[in-house]
């Protein structure tokens, strides 16, 4: 028997979700991404001075470092499946489908991606068993 996997993921917190023992079950996974808010910088004491600038390479590197290892601590339950279904909202999804299809381990894992808005715990298990049986 196939086993499959919803994965609903959005830049908050991942929510996997499996069917073992005729039961499906929820896990949830938080991200720890940062939330960016760019601010210009400030202005020295002195009239005329040179103005501080905020770095958004840096800001940039760590965010794509953050959703990494966001991804990394997905992988233990990713690796046991057969087909994963992604589906959320945004553009993280998509990048974690890129990330599994690019890694050699996981080459015979199926990927599927769907987006959906806001749905409640409920929701997500119907999306995920009618996709997926």
């Amino acid at each position: 028997m196939k086993k499959r996997l919803g994965i609903r993921i959005d830049r908050e917190e991942a929510h996997v979700i499996t069917y073992r023992n005729q039961q499906w079950h929820m896990e949830t996974v938080n991200s720890e991404i940062d939330h960016f808010n760019i601010r210009g910088g400030s202005r020295s004491s002195t009239p005329y001075g040179p103005q501080d600038v905020v770095s958004e390479k840096k800001l940039l590197e760590r965010k794509i470092h953050q959703e990494k290892n966001f991804f990394k601590r997905l992988y233990p339950m990713i690796q046991e499946a057969d087909e994963i279904l992604l589906f959320g909202p945004g553009e993280i999804k998509n990048k974690l489908a890129r990330q599994i299809s690019s890694e050699p381990r996981f080459h015979k894992i199926l990927v599927n991606t769907e987006t959906a808005d806001s749905i409640t715990k409920n929701q997500k298990v119907a999306f995920v068993r009618e996709y997926l049986q």
